[in-house]
């Protein structure tokens, strides 16, 4: 896939007030923002994901685009507790996109609004 086109078709689907969310390899973070831009979409929110809470080292990057101009939003996210279990704020984003508190890498998902 070719992350140009990706962006130019998120940009046609989302339409005024569509979100577009993607959890990524931390070293596409630059490429996909300048692809974002190229496509008329603007960093919305962006959060360095940590898989456990005793990470130091963000190895992916949470991008959440629309088309609407604003001052972006930087934050972490843990994904897993010491325990094992998914953290709150991790369980509350999954849930919201799949209801489930389960997400298969490479799902993909489009919601009208």
């Amino acid at each position: 896939w070719s992350p140009a086109v990706m962006m130019r078709q998120a940009a046609m689907l989302l339409g005024q007030k569509g979100i577009l969310c993607m959890i990524m390899d931390m070293r596409r973070k630059s490429e996909m923002l300048h692809w974002a831009a190229e496509a008329g979409l603007y960093l919305q929110h962006c959060a360095d994901v940590f898989m456990t809470v005793e990470d130091n080292l963000a190895h992916r990057v949470l991008l959440t685009f629309s088309d609407t101009e604003k001052e972006p939003e930087l934050t972490s996210l843990r994904i897993y507790e010491k325990t094992g279990e998914m953290t709150p704020e991790a369980k509350r984003i999954f849930g919201i996109y799949h209801g489930t508190g389960t997400v298969p890498c490479g799902d993909a998902h489009w919601e009208s609004r």
